[in-house]
């Protein structure tokens, strides 16, 4: 996929690291060589803000979102503990 067809909102691979798009500006080309593409994304691994300057003919690999592990762990072990205190009857 070019560059310029990216759109924000998608998850891309750059340098062997993949990015979610947060926004994207475009500038023509002009005197001085090709369109650039302006793109402000996240690090998916670290949540780092990064700035890049791409040209608009540029190829770039489209990322699978991934769903972080540790966080779909610790839901499933919080909604355990609550059913095992909610299955206890007290006794009278």
């Amino acid at each position: 996929m070019k560059v310029s067809h990216m759109r924000v909102g998608d998850f891309v691979e750059i340098d062997g690291k993949k990015y979610d798009v947060k926004d994207m500006m475009t500038a023509k080309s002009g005197k001085h060589g090709a369109a650039k593409v302006f793109i402000k994304a996240v690090d998916a691994e670290t949540g780092a803000i990064v700035e890049k300057v791409l040209p608009a003919d540029f190829a770039i690999k489209k990322a699978e979102k991934e769903k972080n592990s540790w966080f779909n762990s610790d839901e499933s072990s919080e909604d355990e503990d609550s059913k095992s205190s909610n299955d206890e009857v007290p006794k009278v």
